[in-house]
């Protein structure tokens, strides 16, 4: 992948609901997640990366935002412990 396809250029508007939208599921997910500072940090990582992908594909509302975002996020990690 190029760099240019690995970047994303929002505006003041999209940041703040992007951000929004990963503090909203955050406080969804955060109970769901070990207590540990590494596991903290780990899944606030992935579900910002999640987030960002997602804004990438051209998703720009919040509420989707926030329900992609879990949705995946969930996935990711029932997979992970299924195997």
């Amino acid at each position: 992948m190029s760099p240019q396809q690995d970047s994303i250029e929002l505006e003041p508007a999209e940041l703040q609901t992007l951000a929004a939208a990963f503090d909203e599921a955050w406080v969804a997910l955060a109970h769901e997640v070990s207590a540990d500072p590494e596991s903290l940090v780990h899944a606030r990582t992935k579900l910002a990366l999640i987030m960002l992908e997602l804004a990438k594909l051209g998703e720009s509302g919040k509420d989707e935002l926030y329900r992609r975002g879990i949705r995946i996020f969930r996935g990711m990690s029932d997979a992970a412990r299924a195997s």
